[in-house]
């Protein structure tokens, strides 16, 4: 098993108390333009040892948030890469502010076979919508699409100093992480509690347009995977059986259930998803082959989290073909 994270930084992670990490944030360029900002707000936020913060420029990545790397220097001398996440002012939809909500609250309550990147600050602004959080830059690793896409050709893995690359244990470590999470609060009815779980109000029946344009995409999806297991151009197989009880998942998919489901019925089996789980949402070490779960900006309580299974399987082959 190799979904594991070793960081001599985990000491640093902050324990939140509930609310503790809602706080009013000026605008995110000004932040990354006054780093003395971003030190002022750590040591508000009870991170200790912080001498400095740096922030060398924006890298690319990502289509709803801005990130900035930069490092954080500590007093005793050392000095950790870090990637700045937020939104600029009149950017549309923020999901920087649920993912700052999930890494202060969310993330520590994960089992360890959960790895989630190291965090050194995550604050929200309830009233401006806004987030912003402070992650580490996971050096030596890679997209786990990239090296899915990569994997046909020995030559082309060996360039991204992959020498040994095992397809079916990096799916099981895959599916053990994700039974893990969704274990660790099935049925856990206390998710309620937290307001930013909730999606954009999908559970006062807001956002229909949203959710329409999920559902297209998805079904897109589907139809492109029934294709590829017909031609046998995927990597996985899946009997007459399974497809038949998933296309009826289809054929009974709507939004009315959906609000059901969102406003609690006790009888549905339900837990905590990841919202958007897919190879692009995991980085891969070269050297240990250990996994980092990405982008839980739409991490929530949607249902049951077999969402997140059937994106993994819908993804995959579609991502090999193309």
């Amino acid at each position: 098993m190799h979904a594991s994270v070793n960081d001599q930084d985990s000491s640093l992670i902050l324990e939140r108390k509930k609310g503790a990490d809602l706080v009013t944030l000026p605008p995110f360029e000004d932040l990354v333009a006054n780093p003395d900002l971003i030190k002022d707000l750590m040591i508000e936020q009870g991170v200790e040892g912080v001498a400095s913060v740096e922030v060398t420029g924006a890298m690319s990545g990502g289509t709803s948030d801005h990130n900035d790397k930069g490092y954080i220097h500590w007093t005793d001398g050392t000095s950790t890469k870090v990637i700045i996440k937020g939104s600029r002012t009149g950017e549309s939809k923020p999901t920087s502010y649920r993912e700052s909500l999930f890494y202060s609250r969310m993330a520590d309550t994960l089992p360890e076979t959960v790895p989630v990147t190291p965090h050194y600050l995550a604050v929200a602004d309830k009233k401006s919508g806004e987030g912003f959080f402070i992650i580490k830059f996971m050096e030596g690793y890679s997209s786990l699409a990239e090296v899915f896409a990569a994997a046909a050709n020995p030559e082309d893995l060996t360039s991204m100093g992959i020498t040994d690359f095992d397809y079916r244990q990096t799916n099981m470590d895959v599916m053990t992480m994700l039974g893990s999470y969704a274990a660790s609060h099935w049925m856990d009815y206390s998710l309620n509690d937290q307001f930013y779980l909730k999606g954009y109000g999908w559970d006062k029946g807001h956002g229909h347009t949203y959710y329409a344009i999920t559902k297209s995409i998805v079904n897109k999806n589907w139809t492109k995977t029934k294709r590829a297991l017909r031609n046998k151009h995927n990597t996985y197989e899946m009997d007459a059986n399974t497809q038949a009880c998933m296309q009826k998942v289809f054929d009974r998919w709507s939004w009315n259930k959906f609000q059901h489901i969102l406003r609690r019925d006790d009888t549905y089996n339900w837990g905590f998803v990841h919202g958007d789980f897919h190879s692009g949402q995991m980085m891969y070490n070269q050297k240990s082959a250990d996994l980092v779960l990405l982008d839980w900006e739409f991490s929530g309580i949607f249902g049951n989290p077999a969402i997140d299974l059937a994106t993994w399987m819908f993804g995959l082959p579609h991502t090999q073909l193309e």
